[in-house]
């Protein structure tokens, strides 16, 4: 193997220092015009985050003012356009972030070529050697440098450990050339069958065009991508995942995240988890509460727009709501404060004010939670005691609905379902006892279903093993459910529950699931792509492969429809057009005259 490729940060440093040994470090690197301006769009980018905010926010009041007149048409209009401000703002940011990496690999101005800062003082070069007070150091021009340096490489660097970082760039970036590639197969997302040989066009962020490659023409200019037999679907979404927790299958992996783990270390290893999410293939993950962490998922999901860290696109639900009483972290003196893995609110002026509180934060979705303490009732199934009563749960949902969010449900026995649809949440999680009434009202709603079988799969052993003896019970009676819901026409969407599981179980496992419970490949594979999208009001953007769709792309050795594990063993990702992985050993990348 050959030396890993250097980030930008490192081929700078090497250029500087390189610049010092052949002047004898006489005279400080001069900062280029690119350089300059590279400094000025870090220095601008939470000014203009301010700015970005005000934009949505005006999309969110008109998208609140149609829910509320119950306007269909008027909705659709305002969903179009805040789609609309925010892909605007998300390609904003790619510009930025590519703009600075591109100054901060390039070469330092040679020595009388153009302006140098401070030339007229202190002779020729501008500052002197160790100029500054009291001697030591940099000058404050180059010091300024290595700062920019610092910073854009910080983000070079992180991008750098996803991916193999481009080689240095020219200092003006012209617009990326399109990026043509060919699979043996694709699976559009769609209900649509396979199609063979084929050969996807990518300009920018976006699916330009998608037809044969037999006989298709690719742009002048275009980058070829060959990936041989594999098999090419849109980026899968999981909607349903913690960034922030990292396994719970017991109370004490609970509590040593929640009572032990400060917020910042936990934020750094959800950097670390939206890292192998993405690598696994999955580009969008729908992110269900941090389980203490505050808004730290807002603050990830803004980082990873704006190309600080590498990950899949988040819409996050920050806190999760419950009552007093239902989630304190067990075995402690509750007399005495103890951190919490939800906000807790009680009665319905309570709830309202929560789920505008959250959405100040920046929250994308809000997450109720309508049951805990599960037992076997008196009729042999499962049972719970539900938390928030009607008129509660029915003003966070009218809340929520009335700013323009949606709200997902944790709900596992039939009394929380039950309530939580009276309420007119969006989504019920888990759902682990789904009476056949309740079947009956999702389909004919809408509702959607995620039922995460792997998380308890992974979880139900342990808990069990701890006294609680209804989850040794648990997956056969949510086996039993998603079985009546398939058959029932309820939509299922992929969520898997990672993070109640250990990141390294590749969330693809549930794929497997859903395939074992009696879904069709096909049918699992739309569950993660068109079906995720639709969860998240997102289908004209994302999860699907067709022109004007967001190009967010995967493939897999072979056919999925015949072996759905193949999908544990992603070898291509890209994302919002960049390639962030590619294992496959095709032909290397050319381009075309």
């Amino acid at each position: 193997m050959g030396d890993a490729p250097k980030s930008a940060y490192e081929i700078a440093m090497e250029k500087l220092r390189q610049r010092d040994r052949e002047r004898g470090e006489a005279a400080p690197a001069t900062l280029t015009k690119e350089q300059k301006a590279a400094i000025a769009e870090i220095r601008s980018i939470y000014e203009a985050r301010l700015a970005e905010r005000e934009i949505l926010f005006r999309s969110e009041r008109a998208r609140a003012a149609a829910r509320l007149a119950e306007d269909p048409e008027a909705l659709a209009k305002a969903e179009a356009e805040y789609a609309r401000d925010r892909r605007k703002l998300e390609e904003e940011r790619d510009t930025k972030v590519a703009s600075a990496h591109a100054a901060a690999a390039a070469p330092p101005q040679a020595p009388g070529g153009g302006s140098q800062e401070g030339k007229g003082r202190g002779g020729r070069g501008g500052a002197r050697r160790g100029g500054g007070r009291g001697g030591g150091g940099r000058s404050g021009t180059q010091a300024g440098l290595l700062l920019a340096v610092v910073t854009l490489g910080i983000l070079a660097a992180a991008w750098g450990a996803a991916a193999p970082p481009a080689t240095a760039a020219p200092a003006t970036t012209p617009a990326a050339p399109p990026i043509a590639i060919r699979a043996a197969r694709l699976l559009d997302g769609t209900d649509s069958p396979e199609r063979r040989d084929v050969m996807v066009v990518v300009q920018g962020d976006t699916i330009l065009s998608v037809e044969a490659a037999r006989g298709g023409t690719a742009p002048a200019g275009a980058t070829l991508l060959d990936l041989g037999e594999a098999t090419l679907l849109p980026g899968l979404i999981d909607a349903h995942t913690h960034v922030l927790l990292q396994g719970d299958a017991t109370e004490r992996d609970y509590t040593d995240q929640i009572l032990k783990e400060s917020v910042p270390h936990r934020t750094v290893r959800a950097v670390a988890a939206a890292r192998i999410a993405l690598l696994n293939g999955f580009t969008t993950l729908r992110d269900l509460g941090t389980e203490g962490a505050g808004y730290s998922d807002v603050a990830l999901r803004d980082g990873i727009l704006e190309g600080y860290v590498p990950g899949p696109r988040l819409y996050v639900a920050t806190l999760a709501l419950d009552v007093s009483g239902a989630y304190p972290v067990q075995g402690f003196d509750l007399a005495s404060p103890v951190p919490s893995g939800v906000q807790v609110v009680d009665g319905p002026d309570a709830g309202r004010a929560a789920v505008r509180e959250q959405i100040r934060h920046g929250a994308d979705w809000i997450k109720v939670y309508c049951d805990r303490g599960y037992f076997i009732g008196a009729d042999g199934g499962l049972d719970s005691i539900p938390t928030f009563d009607g008129e509660e749960l029915a003003a966070i949902v009218d809340e929520a609905h009335r700013r323009g969010r949606r709200v997902a449900a944790h709900a596992m026995a039939p009394k929380g379902i039950r309530n939580a649809l009276d309420a007119g949440v969006d989504t019920i999680e888990h759902g682990v006892a789904i009476d056949a009434e309740s079947i009956r009202r999702m389909a004919a709603k809408g509702t959607f279903y995620c039922p995460t079988v792997t998380a308890m799969q992974d979880v139900a052993p342990d808990r069990a093993a701890e006294g609680r003896s209804v989850w040794s019970r648990m997956p056969d009676i949510q086996r039993r459910s998603f079985e009546a819901a398939l058959r029932g026409g309820v939509r299922i969407a992929f969520g898997t529950d990672a993070g109640g599981f250990p990141w390294s179980v590749n969330q693809a496992e549930e794929f497997v699931w859903l395939v074992k419970y009696g879904m069709a490949p096909a049918q699992a594979i739309r569950s993660a792509t068109g079906v995720g999208a639709a969860l998240l009001g997102r289908e004209k953007e994302i999860g699907r492969v067709a022109p004007g769709f967001r190009a967010d792309l995967v493939a897999v050795p072979g056919n999925p429809l015949a072996d759905i594990g193949v999908l544990k063993r992603v070898g291509f990702v890209m994302q919002a057009g960049k390639v962030v992985k590619n294992e496959f050993p095709g032909p290397a990348p050319s381009v075309k005259p």
